[in-house]
């Protein structure tokens, strides 16, 4: 086994998709802290902005963006950089959203709607390892570097036709596919533009 698969295997890694949402203007979403995992969402329709508790700007997401918070801070995705969030607990009680189907928000203003998919990863708690300390507070993969990560947008586009079939086995498959993009996440990461990441280029290091 190499060394990416052996790290993966100790640190214990779950993966796990909470909702898809369907977001229509104007709306801004207060997501919390959660130690020991990685959130992740992806836009598979619509755009957004994604504001990470410590960074000072905010990131735009187009269709096909992947982002990615590493160590679970606290961040707030919405329509508009000015917007004020709600807190997450109080956008699903207001929706009416009882874990099936889309997490549907927002409205009034009219204009496109954004849906992503949202989920984590989540580590054991009892696991430290270098790896997870290397990684930046942020990871955004734009759709326009799919082209060379061709394999991982298919992936991210087939999590977001099982999140719409509600076929029968598409939670299982979901939880799998996102472990897969966790990893396929770390494979596309460029060390030369992030000093950071050396670290992970150093797996193939025989």
């Amino acid at each position: 086994m190499d060394v990416l698969s052996d790290i993966l295997d100790l640190i214990s890694l779950r993966g796990s998709l909470y909702f898809r949402t369907q977001f229509s203007p104007p709306w801004a979403v207060q997501v919390p802290a959660f130690e020991q995992v990685a959130r992740f969402h992806f836009v598979t329709r619509g755009e957004c902005w994604v504001q990470v508790q410590g960074h000072i700007s905010s990131l735009q997401l187009g269709p096909g963006d992947l982002v990615v918070i590493p160590r679970g801070a606290a961040h707030v995705l919405k329509d508009d950089p000015k917007r004020a969030p709600a807190a997450l607990d109080d956008v699903i009680q207001k929706s009416g959203f009882r874990g099936e189907g889309a997490l549907v928000y927002g409205g009034g203003e009219g204009g496109a709607a954004c849906k992503l998919v949202c989920g984590h990863f989540a580590f054991d708690a009892d696991v430290q390892h270098p790896l997870l300390d290397s990684l930046p507070e942020v990871l955004h993969i734009p759709a326009a570097e799919g082209v060379d990560y061709s394999w991982l947008e298919s992936a991210l586009r087939f999590v977001a036709h099982e999140a719409e079939s509600g076929q029968p086995g598409s939670d299982a498959i979901l939880r799998r596919l996102a472990e897969i993009i966790f990893v396929q996440t770390l494979r596309s990461l460029d060390a030369e533009r992030n000093p950071a990441l050396r670290s992970i280029a150093g797996l193939t290091d025989r």
